[in-house]
């Protein structure tokens, strides 16, 4: 079987509305996808959670710890070793950043 790895940041995808405070990041992954398999063949999803902020609250050095994280976790399942990828999710408020 094999494994995509999925980096979580919060963000306007986990994001409920509270009348009271507006919107704010709520959901994990494992609620967004449902508990349902990706739609990808023999795929085991490895979730980790790297914070539940919007994305418009990630700081700088934020960043570089995530870049790091992604770094480390494409070093150490390299192609061929049973992972299918990585994704990291985020909005679009980071990419200006």
């Amino acid at each position: 079987m094999k494994k995509l790895v999925l980096i979580t940041t919060g963000g306007t995808i986990s994001s409920v509305y509270d009348p009271q405070k507006g919107y704010a990041p709520a959901l994990g992954a494992e609620k967004l996808l449902g508990g349902k398999p990706l739609p990808i063949a023999d795929t085991q999803v490895e979730v980790i959670p790297f914070a539940a902020i919007l994305s418009f609250a990630m700081t700088p050095e934020m960043i570089l710890s995530l870049v790091e994280l992604a770094e480390e976790k494409a070093a150490q399942h390299l192609p061929g070793d049973g992972h299918a990828g990585g994704v990291t999710l985020f909005g679009r408020p980071l990419l200006a950043v």
